[in-house]
Protein backbone atom coordinates (compact mmCIF):
# COMPACT_ATOMS: atom_id res chain seq x y z
CA UNK A 1 0.00 0.00 0.00
CA UNK A 2 1.19 3.93 -1.02
CA UNK A 3 0.40 6.77 1.50
CA UNK A 4 -0.32 9.71 0.09
CA UNK A 5 -2.16 13.52 1.52
CA UNK A 6 -4.88 14.26 -0.35
CA UNK A 7 -4.66 17.35 -2.19
CA UNK A 8 -7.95 18.73 -1.23
CA UNK A 9 -9.00 17.79 2.29
CA UNK A 10 -4.97 17.20 3.29
CA UNK A 11 -6.18 13.93 4.69
CA UNK A 12 -3.75 10.74 4.32
CA UNK A 13 -4.94 8.09 2.53
CA UNK A 14 -3.66 4.75 1.89
CA UNK A 15 -4.05 3.62 -1.77
CA UNK A 16 -3.28 0.64 -3.79
CA UNK A 17 -1.32 2.15 -6.65
CA UNK A 18 1.31 5.19 -6.10
CA UNK A 19 0.37 8.45 -8.10
CA UNK A 20 -2.77 9.04 -6.12
CA UNK A 21 -3.63 12.72 -5.41
CA UNK A 22 -7.22 12.54 -4.01
CA UNK A 23 -9.32 10.39 -1.28
CA UNK A 24 -12.45 10.27 -3.46
CA UNK A 25 -14.36 11.36 -6.91
CA UNK A 26 -15.65 14.50 -4.77
CA UNK A 27 -12.22 15.56 -3.21
CA UNK A 28 -11.10 15.95 -6.74
CA UNK A 29 -14.18 17.50 -7.96
CA UNK A 30 -13.92 20.14 -5.44
CA UNK A 31 -10.19 20.70 -5.97
CA UNK A 32 -10.35 20.59 -10.07
CA UNK A 33 -12.06 23.57 -10.50
CA UNK A 34 -10.56 26.90 -12.09
CA UNK A 35 -6.63 27.11 -11.74
CA UNK A 36 -6.29 23.73 -10.12
CA UNK A 37 -8.09 21.80 -13.54
CA UNK A 38 -5.57 20.52 -15.52
CA UNK A 39 -7.63 22.10 -18.94
CA UNK A 40 -6.80 25.50 -17.31
CA UNK A 41 -6.24 28.15 -19.97
CA UNK A 42 -5.94 31.19 -17.94
CA UNK A 43 -10.06 31.50 -18.00
CA UNK A 44 -10.21 32.54 -21.31
CA UNK A 45 -12.85 31.28 -23.54
CA UNK A 46 -13.71 32.22 -27.04
CA UNK A 47 -18.18 32.06 -27.37
CA UNK A 48 -19.82 33.13 -30.50
CA UNK A 49 -16.89 34.64 -31.46
CA UNK A 50 -16.30 36.88 -28.57
CA UNK A 51 -13.67 36.81 -25.83
CA UNK A 52 -15.11 35.99 -22.33
CA UNK A 53 -13.59 35.66 -19.28
CA UNK A 54 -13.68 33.51 -15.65
CA UNK A 55 -14.09 35.92 -12.64
CA UNK A 56 -14.71 33.19 -10.44
CA UNK A 57 -17.86 31.47 -9.51
CA UNK A 58 -17.97 29.75 -11.92
CA UNK A 59 -19.24 33.16 -13.81
CA UNK A 60 -17.91 34.89 -16.95
CA UNK A 61 -18.11 38.22 -18.85
CA UNK A 62 -17.02 39.34 -22.50
CA UNK A 63 -13.89 41.03 -22.26
CA UNK A 64 -14.67 43.65 -24.34
CA UNK A 65 -17.37 44.61 -21.15
CA UNK A 66 -15.18 44.52 -18.97
CA UNK A 67 -12.70 46.92 -20.84
CA UNK A 68 -15.26 49.29 -21.13
CA UNK A 69 -16.49 49.27 -17.81
CA UNK A 70 -12.82 49.87 -16.62
CA UNK A 71 -12.67 52.69 -18.82
CA UNK A 72 -16.17 54.43 -17.57
CA UNK A 73 -15.20 53.38 -13.91
CA UNK A 74 -18.90 52.07 -13.47
CA UNK A 75 -20.97 49.12 -15.08
CA UNK A 76 -22.55 49.40 -18.03
CA UNK A 77 -26.54 50.79 -18.53
CA UNK A 78 -28.89 48.05 -19.56
CA UNK A 79 -29.33 50.31 -22.96
CA UNK A 80 -25.56 50.92 -23.48
CA UNK A 81 -23.67 47.74 -25.55
CA UNK A 82 -19.88 47.98 -26.83
CA UNK A 83 -19.43 48.35 -30.78
CA UNK A 84 -16.28 46.50 -32.28
CA UNK A 85 -15.54 49.01 -34.98
CA UNK A 86 -13.96 46.42 -37.33
CA UNK A 87 -16.39 43.99 -37.10
CA UNK A 88 -13.78 41.71 -35.08
CA UNK A 89 -15.65 40.68 -32.12
CA UNK A 90 -12.67 39.45 -30.44
CA UNK A 91 -10.05 42.55 -30.97
CA UNK A 92 -10.54 44.20 -27.57
CA UNK A 93 -7.93 47.33 -28.14
CA UNK A 94 -9.35 49.83 -26.96
CA UNK A 95 -9.62 51.85 -30.08
CA UNK A 96 -11.65 49.10 -31.49
CA UNK A 97 -14.55 50.05 -28.98
CA UNK A 98 -17.05 51.98 -29.05
CA UNK A 99 -19.39 52.70 -26.43
CA UNK A 100 -22.70 53.91 -27.24
CA UNK A 101 -26.55 53.41 -26.93
CA UNK A 102 -29.16 50.69 -28.35
CA UNK A 103 -30.14 52.44 -30.93
CA UNK A 104 -27.16 53.69 -31.91
CA UNK A 105 -25.50 50.43 -32.45
CA UNK A 106 -28.62 48.98 -34.26
CA UNK A 107 -28.22 52.26 -36.86
CA UNK A 108 -24.67 50.92 -36.89
CA UNK A 109 -25.27 47.47 -37.59
CA UNK A 110 -27.73 48.11 -40.33
CA UNK A 111 -25.46 51.00 -41.82
CA UNK A 112 -22.45 48.87 -42.37
CA UNK A 113 -25.00 46.08 -43.68
CA UNK A 114 -26.49 48.68 -46.30
CA UNK A 115 -22.99 49.26 -47.22
CA UNK A 116 -21.75 46.07 -47.49
CA UNK A 117 -25.18 45.20 -49.94
CA UNK A 118 -24.16 48.12 -51.86
CA UNK A 119 -20.39 47.73 -52.45
CA UNK A 120 -20.92 44.28 -53.11
CA UNK A 121 -24.18 44.00 -55.12
CA UNK A 122 -24.59 47.14 -56.56
CA UNK A 123 -21.70 48.00 -58.86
Amino acid sequence: MYKFICKNCGKENEAAYDGRKYCNAKCCGEHQVGRNNPNWRGGIHIQDGYVRLSIGNGKRIREHTLIAEQVLGHPLGKRIQVHHINGNKSDNRNCNLLICDVGYHTWLHQRMSDLYMKEKFNK
